[in-house]
């Protein structure tokens, strides 16, 4: 490992150390201004706080650290949202902040939000049935050894939503409004260095651009055994969602087997889609969910992140039956799934051209087929607990998916993964996270088939694809509850599938930031 690498490696960390030494002066300022006000002995609630809030009831007001003089008025995010569990950039789409809950001493480390509750506005609105989310994150990435060549990426996400709980909000019981935008920038390792398959930085991709991920509207049903769901939303946010899978850096470890969304209609977090859901709840903590989803080939490009048309070249059938044991009392957290999708647009075959013949062989073009499948399977388990924490131990988790490969537009028809995660492995570090992992993809035969006869035609080299496999490890450190670090190491076995290139080693940091 040369110095130009790590002196690359370490530049790339600047936009991270920068921003959080803004945010940290920021909340100084913050802290002082508001120890000032507060030290006035004839100041009120209501004329220490910014005029923003003058008409904000007094009971949702606590002013809790007076040595510090900061408001420390502040909402906790579930355990597996600290963890950053699921899809990342989806993060606080998917969970429900929760509203009446202590406040966090201890000053401004010990926030669960960077800036804190804005001076009680976010406690409001939050009993009122309105949270909204802001967080960041950055994954410099680089490979020492391996790849095409050898160099350091880094790229960015943001994320701001607002999720509404039109019960508390409009008396409206059971319904949820969801509206989420992302932007992505930066450099991709795998596609710009490389040359892999299974992308090493998870939140690149998606058009790198601003984009609405999700506008949609739930309504649950009378005791919660009847889910509908309408509006613009990645399939993935509702099926074929593995929710530890995010707690690594590789795209193929997060949240979804490769062979959906690379593979079909089917789109994963943030690349949304019109279509409708519904899911029953059965006895015994089973349910089935389908739903009907446009099939847009063309929605992940760059610039279109507002284009929120209703045209495609099709429509994508998702189908899920699961098992979630931990509903039931006295059962360690875990999920079972099982699903697929059939997606009715007509696009090319891999092999026969429109005469029916080989297409590397007699050219021609290729011909039309009308319909493409998958499916998969998937599972979590938690196995043990530390110290009967429920929040800590030990958790595995796998999951398979498998592509039609008649189809060109299956680049892969196989992909697996499986993981162990260590949560809280230490005592005084609860909230940390160990996690190992192994990832799997295999590339269209039928396509390699079609490129081995139009390079013996053509008189070019050629090298057939097989498969690509990756290993990876992080150590996931709560900083505070608002600043997460990740770093990871991965290890990429025949990048691209094939031996051309040498294997890569990928040396990672995540970055994760509450706002």
């Amino acid at each position: 490992m040369n110095t130009y690498f790590m002196y690359r490696f370490i530049i790339a960390q600047w936009r991270s150390v920068a921003l959080l030494g803004v945010m940290f002066s920021a909340n100084i300022a913050y802290s002082t201004v508001y120890a000032a006000e507060t030290n006035q002995d004839t100041a009120t609630s209501s004329e220490v706080l910014p005029n923003i809030n003058r008409n904000i009831p007094p009971s949702v007001l606590r002013s809790v650290n007076t040595s510090g003089g900061l408001y420390n008025i502040v909402g906790t995010l579930p355990s597996s949202a600290v963890r950053f569990s699921g899809d990342p950039v989806s993060l606080f789409a998917q969970t429900r902040q929760k509203a009446s809950l202590p406040s966090s001493g201890g000053g401004w480390m010990h926030w669960h939000y960077m800036f804190g509750d804005w001076g009680g506005v976010r406690k409001y609105l939050s009993n009122h049935g309105v949270d909204i989310g802001f967080y960041w994150m950055s994954e410099p990435a680089g490979n020492p050894v391996g790849g095409r060549k050898q160099d350091v990426k880094f790229t960015q996400h943001w994320d701001a939503n607002m999720v509404v709980d039109m019960g508390r909000l409009l008396g409206w019981q059971g319904g949820t409004f969801k509206f989420h935008v992302i932007n992505r920038s930066g450099g991709g390792l795998s596609d710009h260095v490389i040359g892999n398959w299974m992308t090493v930085q998870q939140i690149y991709g998606a058009g790198q651009d601003n984009r609405v991920a999700e506008l949609s509207y739930t309504q649950l049903t009378a005791h919660k055994r009847l889910e509908l769901k309408v509006g613009y939303s990645p399939i993935g946010n509702d099926f074929g969602r593995e929710i530890y899978g995010c707690d690594f850096m590789n795209v193929a470890l997060c949240a979804h087997p490769m062979t959906l969304s690379y593979d079909s209609g089917w789109r994963n977090n943030p690349k949304g889609q019109w279509g409708f859901k519904i899911r029953g709840n059965l006895p015994q903590t089973f349910y089935v969910s389908t739903g009907i989803y446009q099939s847009d080939q063309y929605n992940g490009r760059h610039d279109n992140g507002f284009k929120l048309t209703f045209t495609g070249t099709g429509v994508v059938v998702p189908f899920e039956a699961g098992w979630e044991p931990d509903k039931r009392i006295g059962m360690l957290p875990g999920h079972y799934r099982i699903g697929g999708y059939y997606d009715n647009s007509h696009l090319p075959d891999a092999y026969y051209n429109i005469y029916n013949q080989p297409a590397g062989i007699f050219g021609k073009g290729f011909r039309l087929d009308k319909g493409h499948y998958g499916f998969y399977g998937m599972f979590d388990q938690q196995l043990t607990k530390f110290d009967n924490d429920p929040n800590r131990g030990i958790v595995i988790w796998g999951g398979a998916g498998y592509s039609n490969p008649q189809m060109s537009v299956a680049v892969y028809q196989i992909a697996a993964q499986a993981s162990v995660l260590f949560l809280g492995p230490f005592r005084s570090r609860p909230k940390d996270l160990i996690g190992l992992a192994w990832g799997y993809l295999e590339g269209n035969p039928r396509h390699q088939d079609y490129l081995q006869e139009s390079a013996l035609i053509h008189k070019t080299p050629f090298m057939r694809a097989t498969h690509e496999q990756l290993f990876e490890i992080d150590y996931g450190a709560e900083i505070t509850p608002w600043l997460n670090l990740r770093p990871n190491l991965q290890y990429i076995i025949h990048p691209s599938g094939m031996t051309k290139y040498n294997d890569a080693f990928v040396i990672g940091a995540d970055t994760k930031m509450v706002f």
